[in-house]
């Protein structure tokens, strides 16, 4: 029997391998249970995938650093009005420029990084998708 192509039949040979860019060899049963995992481990982590807005107007105040650790990212979105704001994303400073803070805000914080408002006003609402 002759090698089997992608438009003839024939033997094939087995890969187990995900690393192969062969067009005459198959993958096994077990390299695609791997690749499937990998998939889902990707899909199930990606940002907004089982995620919920989360009301924490409340428990958010100006000046504390919180940690993201959901495992995934997050969108931090608030309403503020704040004299010299800034928002710190891991020490980095993303400063918010308008009306010198009145407005809404969003930003997304990594997985494992830390965040924090600075500077002199009031929250009106944050919300988190987390």
């Amino acid at each position: 029997l002759p090698d089997a192509t992608t438009s003839v039949k024939g033997i094939v040979i087995l890969n187990n391998t995900l690393i192969s860019t062969s067009t005459t060899q198959a993958l096994t049963a077990a390299q695609g249970k791997v690749l499937k995992d990998s998939l889902d481990t990707t899909i199930t982590s990606s940002f907004g995938i089982g995620q919920t807005w989360t009301v924490l107007t409340g428990s958010r105040n100006i000046g504390t650093t919180y940690t993201n650790s959901t495992g995934k990212p997050i969108q931090v979105c608030m309403s503020v009005d704040i004299n010299n704001a800034h928002f710190f994303i891991n020490g980095v400073d993303m400063y918010i420029p308008d009306y010198d803070g009145f407005g809404n805000h969003y930003f997304i914080v990594p997985n494992g990084q830390t965040y924090r408002l600075e500077g002199a006003g009031g929250i009106f609402t944050w919300s988190e998708l987390r």
